[in-house]
């Protein structure tokens, strides 16, 4: 396996190298050095003699190591624990570009597979909440099957990491796929959820799938809001088709007082966990999870008075505008 070699060897061996180029002996003293020893190890093209920098050689030789743990399979080593090297997986990932295929070799949190970027780049808050381990060894094959990615999470998202998590999920979306794997299944949210919902009495909307269509745009989420905001007896205007869903509930923050802001922010998240669940249930055939704009909004209103119990606080009605 290759390893970062200790500074103290490198340094060993660069002045047995000096020593032995400017005197042909074991030491050498400065006087005797003509040159400075890294325009020595410059290439001929820059001036220099091309004697190998054995640091850069090293760290060259490790970044070939990523490089080779996702290309190359036949390798012996494949399936060892990898070394925890950062300075060679921050370069690797400085030069690698990433196209997926089957999302077999390409890891989820790290790589930058989303037009250039990692999930870590987009989400860097969610992303610190996932184990190093499970970072280090999620494939996107694995983790876009059924959201699996979202239960690498450990630890509670503020309100940036949710609104980080939102644009982590319209990232993903514009990604290209390949049809014929199982990666590129269509992660098509509400177009989907509309041509195949269990509501009759809702239009079919054939919108393209965005994370904003998903959660707020949609009929059936626009139905599912008004639903939850007018139940709880308030007067805030639902998400609009034009309105982004984070500018939306940024601004109906505003319009609250202090005191009641966190709980508006549990009843938005709420609703769009729902509401994603909903999605899940129809692209994936779970009939028995797929529910009506009616039975989504109980349900979210169910489990919003459970959260407010689990804080010990009284059900009451959401402050009017």
């Amino acid at each position: 396996m290759v390893a970062e070699a200790p500074a103290w060897v490198l340094e060993k061996l660069v002045k047995w190298m000096r020593a032995f180029f400017w005197a042909g002996k074991k030491d050498v003293n400065g006087g005797q050095c003509l040159v400075a020893w890294d325009t020595i190890c410059k290439p001929t093209r820059l001036g220099g003699l091309g004697v190998k920098d054995l640091r850069l050689q090293g760290l060259a030789l490790r970044v070939r190591w990523c490089w080779l743990r996702r290309t190359d399979p036949s390798r012996p080593w494949q399936g060892l624990p990898a070394l925890n090297d950062t300075e060679a997986n921050e370069v690797f990932q400085s030069l690698a570009i990433f196209r997926v295929g089957d999302g077999e070799s390409t890891l989820f949190w790290t790589d930058r597979w989303i037009d250039g970027r990692s999930a870590g780049d987009i989400a860097p808050e969610v992303t610190a909440l996932v184990p190093t381990r499970r970072r280090n060894s999620r494939k996107i094959r694995q983790a876009l099957q059924e959201e699996a990615w979202l239960s690498d999470i450990v630890g509670d998202l503020s309100i940036e990491g949710w609104m980080q998590c939102t644009l982590l999920w319209e990232a993903i979306e514009g990604v290209p796929r390949d049809d014929d794997t199982c990666y590129g299944r269509r992660i098509g949210g509400l177009g989907m959820v509309c041509r195949d919902n269990p509501d009759p009495a809702l239009p079919v909307c054939g919108e393209e799938d965005t994370v904003d269509h998903i959660l707020s745009h949609c009929p059936y989420a626009r139905m599912v809001w008004f639903g939850c905001l007018t139940r709880l007896g308030s007067q805030l205007q639902v998400p609009q088709e034009n309105t982004n869903l984070e500018r939306w509930w940024t601004e109906a923050r505003k319009r609250l007082r202090r005191e009641d802001r966190r709980e508006f922010d549990t009843l938005v998240l709420l609703i769009a966990w729902t509401l994603w669940k909903q999605r899940n249930a129809r692209v994936f055939g779970n009939l028995e999870r797929q529910l009506s704009t009616e039975q989504t909004i109980d349900s979210v209103l169910e489990e919003f008075a459970l959260w407010r119990a689990a804080r010990g606080g009284e059900w009451r009605i959401m402050p009017r505008e």
